[in-house]
C-alpha cells in the first residue's frame, strides 16, 4: 500500500486512552433481520447519516480480523456503534476511529486491507478520509436489495455490467457525488438519479487507473492509491521518481513521489494529476476545470459551473447549434464566451429529468426533456 494521508492525533485526544486486548477467533456473521436492524439503528443513533459523521477519521487502527466481543459475538456485529473512546469498544474487541473531530465522537470499527477483514455480512472494507476501516455498507459495496444498503449509500443501482451496488441519489449541478463519480438517471421515474462511477463499474480489470476500494481490487504489481481523504481511489503503478525517463509508467504517466515513494499519475491537460476520469463529464455535469468535460470546456453560469458544448453557440443559428436549441436550452453569454444552458428555472437537472422544472399540463417528459404532446 502507498502511505497514509492522515496525520496522527495527539495522544490526549479521546480515541487514544486504550486499544483492545481481547482476540479469540472470529465467528461467522448472519445476515438476520434483526442484525441489520441493530447496525442500522445504531448507525442512525450516531449520526443521521454516515457521511455526516464520518468528515475526520484520523486514528488508525490494527488490521485485525480475528477479535470478537468478550461474549464470544463477532465484533463485526458492533461495527458502527457509537464512542467516545476505545474503552467504548474494548468489549467489542474493536477500536474507536474519530469521524466527528469536532464532537470528540466516532464508530467502533478495525482497520482493515480487503473486504475479507471485515468477516462479511454488513461488513465492508471501505475508505474514510484516507483510512482503510470495516464499515457499514457505503458507496459501492456491493447490493442485490436496499436492505444491503447503509445511511450513506441507501439506494441499490445497477453498474453498466448488471452487478448492483450502493449508492445515494443525486441532483444534477449540486457536485455531490464522490470525485470519479457522475450523477445518472438509474430508473423511470424523471426523479431517479444516483451516482454512478465514471468508468460505468465499481472495480475494473486491476490495471492503471481501474477503479478500486482496496489493493485486492488491483493486479499485483499495482496498489489502490488515493492521493488525499476526499480524491478518487485508483490501481496505479510503483515507481521511483528519482530515475530518469518515465521511471516504470506507462505512456501518458509521470513518476510523481507521494511520501516515501513514487506512484505514476496520469497527464492530463499537460500536468500529472491524481485522477483517472478525465473527459468523462457530459454536457451539463458539474465541473471546476475544462479537462473535466468531454467537451474540454467548463463554463459559469448563473454562478454554476458546468460542462457546455465544445465550441460557442451562435444565437441566430440557436436551434441547429444547441440541443433542442429554443425549446430546452438557448444559446446565452458566459464566462466563456456563448454557451448552451438550459433556462435558470429549469437549471441542468430539469433539462436531464424534467424534475427541477415539472412538465405543463399539454406536456410529457421525453429522455428528461419536456416536449408538448
Amino acid at each position: 500500500m502507498f502511505p497514509p494521508t492522515h496525520t496522527p492525533r495527539s495522544p490526549a485526544q479521546p480515541c487514544e486512552r486504550r486499544t483492545p486486548t481481547r482476540s479469540v477467533s472470529r465467528l461467522a456473521v448472519g445476515r438476520s433481520t434483526l442484525a441489520r436492524l441493530a447496525l442500522g439503528w445504531l448507525a442512525l443513533a450516531t449520526c443521521p447519516g454516515l457521511a455526516a459523521c464520518s468528515d475526520d477519521i484520523k486514528k488508525a487502527g490494527p488490521a485485525d480480523a480475528s477479535a470478537t466481543a468478550t461474549d464470544g459475538t463477532s465484533a463485526t456485529s458492533f461495527v458502527g456503534v457509537a464512542c467516545a473512546s476505545n474503552n467504548d469498544c474494548v468489549t467489542y474487541g474493536l477500536t474507536c476511529y474519530v469521524t466527528n473531530s469536532a464532537a470528540g465522537t466516532g464508530i467502533c470499527s478495525r482497520g482493515c486491507k480487503t473486504e475479507t477483514d471485515c468477516g462479511g455480512g454488513l461488513a465492508h472494507c471501505n475508505s474514510v478520509q484516507g483510512e482503510l476501516i470495516c464499515t457499514l455498507p457505503r458507496y459501492c459495496d456491493p447490493c442485490t436489495t436496499e436492505q444491503d444498503c447503509g445511511a450513506s449509500a441507501p439506494t441499490c443501482v445497477k453498474d453498466t455490467a448488471g452487478n448492483g451496488f450502493c449508492s445515494n441519489t443525486c441532483t444534477v449541478n449540486q457536485d455531490a457525488c464522490a470525485p470519479g463519480a457522475l450523477c445518472r438517471k438509474f430508473g423511470p421515474k424523471v426523479d431517479e438519479f444516483a451516482c454512478m462511477p465514471a468508468g460505468g463499474t465499481c472495480s475494473g480489470d486491476g490495471g492503471q487507473c481501474s477503479p478500486c476500494k482496496t489493493d485486492g481490487d488491483c493486479s499485483p504489481d499495482h496498489a489502490c492509491f488515493q492521493a488525499d481523504a476526499n480524491g478518487e481511489r485508483f490501481c496505479s503503478r510503483g515507481c521511483n521518481p528519482a530515475a530518469s525517463g518515465n521511471s516504470g509508467c506507462e505512456a501518458g504517466y509521470q513518476c510523481v513521489k507521494y511520501g516515501e515513494k513514487g506512484v505514476c499519475y496520469k497527464v492530463i491537460d499537460g500536468k500529472p494529476r491524481p485522477s483517472c476520469s478525465a473527459g468523462t463529464k457530459g454536457f451539463c455535469d458539474p465541473c471546476t476545470d475544462d479537462w473535466q468535460c468531454a467537451s474540454n470546456r467548463c463554463a459559469t453560469k448563473n454562478d454554476k459551473r458546468f460542462c457546455v458544448q465544445p465550441t460557442p453557440c451562435n444565437k441566430d443559428k440557436e436551434g441547429e447549434d444547441c440541443p433542442l436549441g429554443g425549446v430546452a436550452t438557448f444559446c446565452v453569454p458566459s464566462s466563456s464566451g456563448n454557451i448552451c444552458a438550459p433556462p435558470p428555472a429549469f437549471n441542468c437537472h430539469g433539462y436531464m429529468a424534467c424534475f427541477s422544472h415539472p412538465c405543463g399540463p399539454s406536456e410529457q417528459c421525453v429522455n428528461g426533456i419536456c416536449k408538448k404532446d
